[in-house]
């Protein structure tokens, strides 16, 4: 039997349940995890023929030490995670539940969001909890990324202009280590840590909200890189001007 993520949360919620309860059964399962009853009992049977669970004639269910041993290691994952996501400023309750959030299944058509914690400006007092601040870094935001344009937005990522729509996309936010030479992270879900590999092409797709069926279709784009002749122009901010501005007379 393979140990995926569904037969790693059967084995958890037993352990739970039983510290809580002392006695557990099928029907417990169901309430604790939400599922049907047909789907808790195919998964029972299952995990008692692996020998990761016992079940007696009255339907107490118990786990062997191979079962346990997994239990357990999960329950103490999810622990520690939910820990470090509290001293970081979430929410307990949202802790808990995005502890429990898996990784998509390698190639899944379902989108992710990715959030970045952003550090308050204001000064935290002591012993003092506050929500975590974050922002999606996968929301592009609408605006006008011409500095000499009266609307100029420096954090717009993309515009509608007379020949098409204008894309800005930082490339960390690709996954690439070095645009330069085209390398990227290799696959997370087999390399522990991070890996750059080289790719020819990007594949990129494009669809209106609400109107994509299924996976959105993609098309190859190659890539170039520059290596170490790529031409640049520089361009101060305009927060050069205002940090100049106010030391100036510092200088006097």
């Amino acid at each position: 039997m393979t140990i995926n993520e569904s037969v790693e949360d059967y084995l958890e919620a037993i352990l739970v349940l039983k510290e809580k309860n002392g006695m557990v059964r099928s029907i417990d399962v169901v309430h604790h995890m939400n599922y049907s009853k047909p789907s808790i009992s195919r998964a029972m049977s299952r995990l008692r023929e692996n020998g990761y669970i016992t079940m007696d004639q009255e339907g107490w269910l118990g786990l062997t030490d191979a079962g346990r041993e997994i239990a357990e290691r999960i329950y103490e994952r999810h622990r520690l995670l939910t820990e470090w996501l509290t001293a970081l400023g979430v929410d307990p309750e949202v802790a808990r539940e995005d502890a429990y959030d898996e990784l998509r299944a390698p190639d899944s058509p379902l989108f992710q969001p990715i959030s970045v914690m952003v550090q308050r400006a204001e000064p935290v007092p002591v012993d003092v909890w506050l929500p975590a601040v974050t922002y999606e870094t996968g929301a592009l935001r609408y605006g006008n990324a011409d500095p000499e344009a009266a609307n100029y937005d420096s954090l717009a990522d993309y515009c509608f202009t007379e020949n098409g729509v204008e894309l800005r996309l930082p490339w960390q936010l690709l996954n690439f280590a070095s645009p330069a030479d085209r390398a990227i992270h290799d696959d997370y879900y087999v390399n522990y840590g991070v890996e750059a590999v080289s790719i020819d092409e990007l594949y990129a797709g494009l669809a209106l909200e609400g109107e994509a069926e299924g996976r959105i279709r993609m098309a190859p784009f190659a890539l170039e890189g520059w290596g170490e002749s790529g031409s640049y122009s520089e361009r101060l901010k305009e927060s050069y001007y205002i940090l100049q501005a106010a030391w100036a007379p510092l200088e006097k």
